[in-house]
């Protein structure tokens, strides 16, 4: 996923030494990182650019990031949660055999007949009759999603248009875009190496099976370029059953990516590229373990006469949506979640949350009994205000 480290946004840092960098973006006051260390991986990159971030007030966290970059976290004290699953093909002895490939084959065969192939292009150099319809299919694809494109790791239209990456469209005799994929480049040691395929849309009357068809036809291309994988990118919240005992933020991660299935279908996208029978590698968030111990808690702040002040409880609706994922989560292992029925529950409830929060936060703005705002003042008290005192001014 290096590649990903030149889209815009990234900010960077680079160790003392020059053999490393890392990028990042700070998003309040974490720095997230997009994908593993540039060069050098070891625990000395972590920790310098550790150290870079507690220099700034910044937390670090690296993000989607291999088993080397985990390790070296892990041995600072480090905690980690696998966040997805990313599938790579070794090229150099790939071949479409054996009944596994079937469905690979069919696309293949099926694509010849109709008179459909597979056409290499920048996006910045292809006319302008199919960047026109690249564009209208990924739109009628977001459309059909109804939530917006993610991004961060994922790329869009803008992302394809950099010239050192590769499309692959699938074309009829009527020049009639069916799908299109996008290729990122792999290097090492200044050569290109492999590929990660990062855009992936279809017509939605277009050809069935042509993905499977983009996906081997670019097998074939990469091969007969030497190159030594392809990396078909992570799936999101997605992860192979290893038969581990999954922590509780690892449950969490679970139920949240089951409720999303209906809509981003995160776990359908990775049973699709078990067809092209790949090697399977976590990818991890790392993150600096909490400065308190297990036990303890943050300490409150004190009010006017000494006692501890205590925030506003949770409305009843956010009460009720909490304590249904948390039943969800502390559910036995490998039992079975009805994602559609999840996702519907989480949108009323948050609805219903999003009024009583509503109601909460304009309670908190009136100086009735000239109560201060928790979020201001970290203070409360009942006794009542002097009319023109500062606690009794809106």
């Amino acid at each position: 996923l290096g590649w990903l480290a030149t889209w815009d946004g990234n900010s960077y840092w680079f160790d003392e030494r020059g053999e490393a960098a890392v990028a990042h973006r700070v998003i309040g006051s974490v720095a997230v990182t997009t994908a593993d260390p540039i060069g050098a991986r070891g625990g000395d990159t972590v920790a310098e650019f550790a150290r870079f971030c507690t220099e700034h007030g910044w937390t670090p966290a690296f993000y989607s990031v291999t088993d080397d970059t985990r390790k070296a976290c892990e041995a600072l004290g480090w905690s980690s949660v696998q966040v997805a699953e990313e599938t790579v093909l070794p090229l150099p002895e790939l071949t479409f055999t054996g009944k596994k490939w079937q469905d690979v084959r069919t696309a293949l065969n099926k694509a010849g007949k109709a008179g459909i192939t597979a056409e290499w292009t920048r996006y910045t150099d292809a006319p302008l009759a199919l960047t026109d319809q690249v564009r209208a299919i990924s739109e009628e694809w977001v459309a059909d999603k109804g939530l917006p494109e993610m991004g961060f790791t994922l790329g869009g239209l803008d992302e394809i248009a950099d010239p050192e990456v590769r499309c692959l469209l699938a074309v009829d005799t009527d020049r009639t875009v069916h799908g299109v994929t996008s290729w990122l480049p792999v290097h090492h040691d200044g050569e290109v190496v492999g590929w990660t395929l990062d855009f992936m849309r279809r017509r939605e009357t277009g050809f069935r099976g042509v993905m499977e068809f983009l996906i081997a036809s670019a097998v074939q291309q990469f091969q007969a370029e030497d190159a030594q994988f392809l990396s078909l990118s992570g799936a999101p919240l997605a992860r192979l059953d290893r038969g581990e005992q999954p922590a509780a933020l690892q449950r969490l991660l679970d139920v949240i990516g089951h409720a999303l299935e209906p809509v981003y279908g995160f776990r359908s996208l990775l049973a699709f590229k078990a067809k092209f029978q790949p090697e399977y590698r976590p990818l991890h968030l790392c993150y600096p373990a909490p400065r308190h111990r297990p036990g303890d808690h943050p300490r409150l702040p004190a009010g006017p006469d000494g006692s501890t002040v205590r925030p506003p409880a949770l409305p009843a609706p956010l009460r009720g949506a909490w304590g249904r994922t948390e039943s969800l989560i502390t559910s036995r292992p490998g039992a079975k979640i009805d994602s559609s029925s999840t996702s519907a529950l989480c949108r009323q409830r948050w609805r219903a949350a999003r009024v009583d929060l509503g109601q909460m936060i304009e309670a908190s703005r009136t100086p009735a009994r000239g109560r201060q705002r928790w979020c201001t003042s970290r203070t409360q008290t009942d006794q009542p205000a002097a009319a023109g005192s500062p606690a009794a001014d809106p």
